[in-house]
């Protein structure tokens, strides 16, 4: 069962919408969304385009790092179920654009996980993944990895089946969204498991012919100190088909988390290798407890967010600089840290815009709970970033606590989920969001 004290640890986000060869992710990633940046000097203005309702309409959309498809249609999942309900243990939803008013959206569950062991046990957290064909690929925390195919021959019903069941062979805690390579391998984090206490890296194989079980592989295990545990967030792959992560705890400076790196076999081989990029080391002069996925920018560099860290400990942004000549380290930067008198505590991970501007959002605000932020390098500097509240939840029923990372569309509009708020029948459902200007 997912509990509100363990939603802390299995924090998990998710990179971004994987359904491009390992080769080519990074080109999409980096600086990165590949959508226009808003006009210069407008105001940024945010909206609620759905409260979820409980009760069967979905709730607490938890890491919930929305996808789009080609037709503008978002899709997303719900991570729990309110105490009235215990049948159900989450959703995946979709809410299509209403074409007249381009304001308007039409809700819809797509899926219902009603908590049938080792068919469909639930509580999925974070975002989907979606191939070319519109399938989506999601996990839950007990330990499936599952897939949904569109309606086809005029029915309205998507296809669901269960990819691989390593609940019941691992017991595995699964985090973050899935990394969809070109031969349609996935591969995803398990923050723990019987097998792997301090978490793995796995990929899945799908069958040959498109019919039958998916293999699973493992990639890395990981041994706590210095190499890093607990993964909570999905991965990231450069053009070279290397592998990028975080864990939460872990590292050789304190136990509070890791960037880490895997590296494919060589011609022949068959083990990953995994070095760690850099340790973070907590306290008023470093960053600690990443729970993010991480984005690299045309230079290599990877940037994220720490949830805790700093003089306040409220969170960090970082950026960690690729070496400059071979055989030395990565250096690290704190782009921004939080202060007790700003917006505080980021969960997810950062997007960018094609100018390069940083988007994210954190669990609490001066006044409220939760805050979308913009990080812009000052004019005239290459080191130099400055921080703008685009938009903080003005009450409850806007929603609190986003978690997930931002989704932003070719218009440049930001959308996103908070885990809690919403409106007056249901104030701790949660919200999907626009900000926009």
């Amino acid at each position: 069962m997912f509990s509100k004290i363990h939603r802390f640890r299995s924090v998990l986000h998710a990179t971004a919408h994987q359904r491009l060869s390992l080769k080519r992710f990074a080109a999409a990633v980096i600086l990165l969304t590949g959508s226009s940046p808003p006009l210069m000097g407008a105001p940024w203005n945010g909206s609620v385009i759905h409260s979820f309702t409980g009760l069967g309409g979905g709730y607490s959309p938890i890491f919930g790092t929305l996808v789009q498809d080609a037709s503008g249609n978002l899709y997303g999942t719900t991570s729990d179920v309110p105490s009235e309900i215990r049948s159900e243990q989450g959703t995946v939803f979709r809410l299509t654009p209403d074409s007249k008013s381009g304001k308007k959206w039409k809700f819809k569950n797509i899926y219902h996980f009603l908590g049938r062991r080792r068919t469909d046990p639930g509580y999925p957290i974070g975002g989907l993944t979606m191939d070319a064909q519109g399938n989506l690929y999601g996990t839950t925390t007990v330990g499936l990895v599952f897939e949904l195919s569109p309606p086809s021959n005029g029915s309205d019903d998507w296809s669901y089946q269960t990819i691989a069941n390593l609940e019941s062979q691992q017991n595995s805690t699964l985090v973050g969204s899935l990394l969809l390579s070109s031969s349609g391998a996935l591969f995803g984090a398990s923050e723990q498991s019987a097998a792997y206490a301090n978490g793995s890296i796995f990929e899945l194989v799908p069958p040959n012919g498109g019919s039958g079980p998916w293999t699973y592989n493992l990639i890395y295990a990981f041994q706590g100190s210095p190499d890093g545990s607990h993964p909570s967030a999905g991965l990231m792959a450069d053009a070279q088909g290397n592998l990028y992560g975080t864990t939460s705890n872990g590292g050789n400076a304190g136990d509070v988390g890791t960037v880490f790196e895997l590296t494919p076999p060589a011609p022949g081989g068959s083990a990953w290798t995994e070095t760690v990029l850099y340790s973070f080391a907590g306290g008023a002069t470093d960053g600690s407890l990443p729970l993010c996925s991480l984005l690299m920018d045309p230079s290599g560099a990877l940037y994220g967010t720490t949830y805790e860290g700093g003089p306040s400990n409220n969170g960090t942004v970082f950026k960690l600089s690729p070496p400059s000549s071979a055989g030395s380290s990565w250096s690290e930067s704190l782009i921004h840290i939080f202060s007790d008198l700003q917006n505080w505590g980021p969960k997810g991970g950062l997007i960018a815009d094609s100018r390069g501007s940083l988007y994210g959002s954190t669990v609490s605000g001066p006044n409220t709970a939760g805050t979308v932020f913009k990080l812009s390098l000052s004019a005239g500097s290459k080191a130099k970033w400055s921080l703008k509240t685009l938009w903080d939840f003005p009450s409850i029923t806007d929603g609190g606590e986003p978690q997930g990372n931002l989704l932003m569309t070719t218009s440049g509009d930001l959308y996103g989920t908070a885990e809690y708020g919403g409106s007056n029948s249901c104030q701790t459902c949660g919200t999907v969001f626009r900000v926009a200007r």
